[in-house]
């Protein structure tokens, strides 16, 4: 029996986590924030769903930075997620240096959309307004 090993073939800019569905993550977050509409626009299913933000949260080692998350997959290949805040409707940037909030691939209603909130202590998905400015990072 013979059995081939391939290495990681990710595109330039992405890094392979060696995450179970496969899933290669941008190296770092778009530059800007993006209301819900503008990122779904711009990126559209670039955008991770929240099940691919689960699956990052679940099987990799988090490493609060203080101004950000080290993110660590399985394979040793790691990200970094800094603390951006959001911006929200009236224009006010809001959790800046306490948390990441990026845009998910989901609606979550008319005027809801689904983002996921990454802080030193909270990491989850949820629906916020999507008139919100998030910052946004892609997979492929």
């Amino acid at each position: 029996m013979t059995f081939t090993m391939y290495a990681s073939c990710a595109p330039k800019g992405y890094v392979d986590m060696g995450l179970p569905s496969g899933t290669l993550w941008k190296e770092s977050n778009e530059d800007g924030y993006y209301t819900y509409l503008s990122a779904k626009g711009k990126f559209g299913s670039s955008l991770p769903n929240t099940g691919q933000y689960e699956e990052l949260m679940d099987n990799c080692t988090w490493q609060w930075t203080g101004k950000g998350f080290k993110v660590t997959g399985p394979n040793g290949n790691s990200l970094y997620f800094p603390f951006d805040g959001y911006i929200d409707c009236d224009s006010e940037m809001r959790m800046e240096s306490n948390s990441a909030v990026l845009w998910t691939l989901e609606k979550a209603g008319a005027s809801w959309a689904m983002c996921c909130v990454l802080s030193k202590n909270q990491k989850e998905c949820l629906p916020e307004s999507n008139c919100w400015s998030c910052s946004v990072r892609l997979v492929k």
